[in-house]
């Protein structure tokens, strides 16, 4: 399951109106940890190592979940040089550090070794209830 985060979406909020310097949300990392919750502002455990480092999604786009364009999609596919289980994922707007908009659980969890690859996809529904 996928959360969007607190610090995420005050970012979001400074992108809607034009305020601050907010980054576009175009990374994708992976980690070892358990995946934290809302209030967290970084992976348990963020993967820097084994190719499978943070990195610009291989595909960036929105979709349609229940209007036009109202779901922002991220797909990457990860390729690793070494040996990781893959528990956690999560979209930020900088190389390292900044802000993280959405963590997940990689359930079931990704084992992973040199050649293996894992293609991941994380999206953000923006709704009212």
């Amino acid at each position: 399951m996928t959360v969007p985060t607190s610090a995420g979406f005050a970012e979001m909020a400074k992108h809607c109106t034009g305020t601050g310097t907010p980054a576009a949300f175009t990374r994708i990392a992976v980690g070892i940890g358990t995946a934290p919750g809302s209030t967290a502002t970084a992976l348990a455990s963020e993967v820097t190592d084994t190719g499978l480092g943070r990195i610009i999604a291989g595909t960036i786009s929105t979709i349609q979940t229940s209007l036009a364009d109202d779901t922002a999609n991220w797909v990457h596919t990860f390729t690793s040089t070494g040996s990781k289980t893959i528990t956690e994922a999560a979209i930020f707007n900088l190389a390292s550090g900044g802000d993280m908009l959405i963590v997940g659980a990689v359930s079931p969890s990704a084992p992973m070794v040199n050649g293996d690859t894992l293609t991941l996809t994380m999206k953000c529904q923006f709704k009212a209830d």
